[in-house]
């Protein structure tokens, strides 16, 4: 292997092993406060709020979205690869690293979208989000109103 090939596979390798350890520390710690992330904008708009719709979250959602809220948003913020986190009216719009983003497999960012469409469903906003490079504005994913995922290469 090339020692650029080595570099990028204990990049990889070590995003991992950060995935792991926040899944380990949801598990441990279920019920823990978010606490805010320092110097990385999160901010909570109205959102759109889906209406005369009953609710049909189940426990685990209700679990997945705290997860997501309390753990995994403020870890890959901690961890540079999500650089903001913004609600807006016509849904969500999350700006990240584009080099960390790129190396990410597509089971990490599919689930990563996942958690987030049960957040989004079980908070009541819409599920419209747009995962974008904080430099460039290049679009990566989206998730459309129907809440189908859309990743872009």
């Amino acid at each position: 292997m090339k020692p650029v090939s080595r570099q990028i596979e204990l990049f990889i390798n070590i995003l991992t092993l950060l995935l792991l350890i926040v899944t380990v520390r949801v598990i441990v710690l279920h019920l823990q406060k978010p606490v805010p992330p320092d110097g990385r904008t999160v901010t909570h708009g109205t959102g759109a709020v889906l209406q005369g719709t009953a609710d049909t979250s189940t426990a685990d959602d209700h679990r997945i979205a705290r997860k997501f809220i309390a753990d995994t948003l403020p870890g890959l913020m901690r961890a540079g690869l999500i650089r903001s986190y913004q609600r807006r009216s016509a849904g969500t719009l999350i700006t990240v690293a584009g080099r960390i983003w790129k190396v990410q497999t597509r089971f990490f960012k599919e689930s990563l979208l996942r958690e987030l469409i049960v957040f989004n469903r079980v908070s009541g906003y819409a599920a419209r989000t747009q995962v974008k490079d904080s430099v460039s504005g290049n679009l990566y994913a989206e998730v459309s109103a129907e809440s189908t995922m859309t990743l872009y290469d």
